[in-house]
């Protein structure tokens, strides 16, 4: 109670859900009660017998629309929990809209779902707060929502505080609009790390005599973030730069280029031996992007991805090829221009020493005594 959808005139009276079983309240906590729109250190509930009652400390606001949520985690005595959220929706004025703001959330740096991200809409002609919480599966819905224009955000609630603290991945910058004629808008969100500072060199180490292992420290964007970057290797003690060709990726695009070459040697030497039949492929196929729920008709939200983030995942390891061999010695690594997902540009410089390989080992000498063969082994009963 109230009922779906009613109008209700008595704001200090509490939204009730009533459930078939006592409830167990040493496990309830406020992680589990989600009231939209409002703050979660403002909502009060009760937890007694079978009962739910919850309420916002100052009663609920006039002209507002409602939804009151009970997300998955209530138990019963029984330790039975529930996995399906309880949802009640109510307005204190206005009719109730066939509006939602829906989509999906995932992690950029990993392309998981991002489960327990908390999703707010502000709408801009009044700043009231929506809030929604992505279910196990990243999909969020913001459903009924007064028409209007909104500034949408999301983090990852990691500690489920229900606040956005400062070390947990974000998106912001999103803006949606719903409407009569548009009355429910997809947003797909990409989570990143809240970081303010650019990425930094942190050692370079040789890999065999014409490539480099550059490790980041942070994660560096695949689709832009080595475009701009340079490479310089410096002789040292001198600070010489060393002259050739130097090519700069991320592991995976070397390790791909690296598989084509073999590739293409393979069908090559295939050819020249006059061999028919296609090159066997070793890469792994990538699983497609799974698609989005389908939420209904609606526009995509200005600022929103235009789906779940696709292709390479972001790296911290680049690989450095040189065009001719890297003689033993000592150098440094200058990279500059490198961008991480924030979009942040950087680089450094690390030593790098690369020594002579080692000759090849002899094989051991045989200390076994020669025997001479069998018929020149004197007879003892032969008396010379």
């Amino acid at each position: 109670t109230p009922a779906a959808f009613a109008v209700v005139t008595d704001l200090k009276q509490p939204a009730v859900f009533r459930f078939n079983e006592r409830l167990r309240t040493r496990t309830f906590t406020r992680a589990l009660v989600n009231v939209s729109p409002g703050l979660p250190e403002d909502v009060e509930f009760h937890v007694k017998g079978n009962e739910v009652r919850v309420l916002p400390r100052e009663g609920w606001r006039p002209g507002q629309i409602y939804q009151v949520v009970l997300r998955p985690g209530v138990e019963d005595m029984f330790n039975n929990r529930r996995s399906q959220a309880a949802e009640l929706v109510f307005s204190t004025g206005p009719q109730v809209p066939p509006s939602a703001l829906a989509g999906l959330v995932e992690d950029r740096l990993t392309r998981r779902p991002a489960r327990d991200a908390v999703v707010e809409a502000v709408r801009r002609n009044d700043s009231t707060v929506y809030r929604a919480w992505a279910d196990s599966a990243a999909f969020f819905a913001l459903r009924f929502v007064p028409y209007g224009t909104y500034d949408l955000s999301v983090y990852a609630d990691a500690n489920r505080n229900g606040r956005r603290d400062p070390a947990e991945s974000r998106q912001v910058g999103v803006s949606a609009s719903v409407g009569p004629g548009q009355d429910t808008v997809q947003v797909f969100f990409v989570l990143l790390p809240n970081d303010t500072t650019p990425p930094r060199l942190l050692r370079a180490e040789p890999m065999d005599s014409v490539q480099v292992r550059i490790t980041f420290d942070d994660p560096i964007d695949p689709d832009s973030g080595l475009v701009a970057a340079t490479a310089t290797l410096f002789t040292l003690p001198d600070s010489v730069p060393r002259s050739g060709r130097l090519l700069l990726q991320l592991e995976a695009a070397a390790t791909a280029a690296a598989r084509a070459r073999t590739v293409a040697a393979d069908s090559a030497r295939a050819a020249t031996a006059g061999r028919v039949g296609a090159t066997r492929d070793t890469a792994r196929v990538r699983q497609p992007t799974r698609s989005p729920a389908a939420i209904g008709p609606g526009g995509l939200a200005t600022g929103a991805a235009a789906s779940p983030a696709s292709g390479p995942l972001p790296e911290k390891i680049a690989v450095l090829t040189s065009a001719t061999p890297i003689a033993p010695g000592t150098y440094a690594v200058l990279v500059a221009g490198a961008r991480n997902v924030n979009g942040l540009s950087g680089g450094g410089n690390a030593r790098l020493t690369v020594k002579a390989a080692a000759a090849p080992a002899r094989a051991p000498g045989d200390s076994l005594a020669t025997r001479p063969p069998p018929d020149t082994v004197p007879d003892p009963a032969v008396r010379r």
